[in-house]
């Protein structure tokens, strides 16, 4: 049978596809398959960005956090240094005005004394160094701790001694030696002297210290006789 040219150049197609194995497509189709691939490969791209995006949102978020806490660490930081540095100056201050108050009732005491003639011009001198003492305290803050008649407060006060008292007990009724506070705070506590509920003495009580003073008298007369 005889084939025309149509039919023999179609079957020189067909057989050069089965040798290849890839078949002809219609341009029109190859333009849709390139137009979804390029859809594909931008999707995937603007999925990369997101990703990206978020991890970078978190970095910094993480860096973010890290500056706060390094914040809060220098100010506690710098908190504490202050606050170490106030208290040392402050113990600072107090060794030093313990110092000056003791210092301030050697120089009271002696002005205490009698001092011989033709010797004012000394006390004098002495009496304006307890005077500088005395503004020394004020500019420092140093005020005296009120005792005298007082009710005693376990923490401005010392007690070194008790009296009876025909009043109420605890009561400052003597000051030995002067209490001071340094910015609210007890520099030295007063040494005091406080009162105590009085006994009293049954009719009884002093009729037998009668008796026994009489039989003391009456024992001492005869042994001297």
């Amino acid at each position: 049978m005889t084939q025309t040219k149509g039919e023999s150049t179609t079957n020189e197609k067909n057989e050069a596809t089965k040798q290849t194995g890839i078949e002809e497509t219609n341009p029109s189709t190859e333009k849709v398959v390139e137009e979804k691939e390029t859809e594909i490969e931008e999707l995937s791209e603007e999925e990369k960005l997101k990703l990206e995006i978020t991890e970078k949102d978190k970095k910094i978020k993480d860096l973010e956090d890290k500056l706060l806490r390094l914040h809060a660490q220098i100010r506690n930081t710098e908190k504490q240094i202050k606050k170490d540095a106030e208290i040392r100056i402050f113990e600072s201050k107090k060794r030093l005005l313990r110092y000056s108050i003791s210092v301030k009732d050697n120089i009271d005491r002696a002005l205490s004394l009698t001092w011989p003639e033709n010797t004012d011009t000394h006390r004098e001198g002495i009496q304006l160094i307890s005077t500088s003492i005395d503004e020394l305290f004020d500019m420092s803050g140093v005020v005296k701790i009120k005792a005298m008649g007082e009710m005693y407060d376990i923490v401005k006060h010392e007690a070194v001694g008790s009296t009876p008292y025909n009043g109420p007990e605890n009561r400052v009724i003597e000051v030995v030696e002067k209490g001071f506070l340094l910015d609210g705070k007890v520099l030295r506590p007063a040494k005091v002297i406080v009162s105590v509920k009085e006994q009293k003495t049954t009719k009884k009580e002093e009729q037998a210290e009668d008796k026994s003073e009489l039989k003391k008298e009456s024992s001492a007369e005869t042994k001297s006789n």
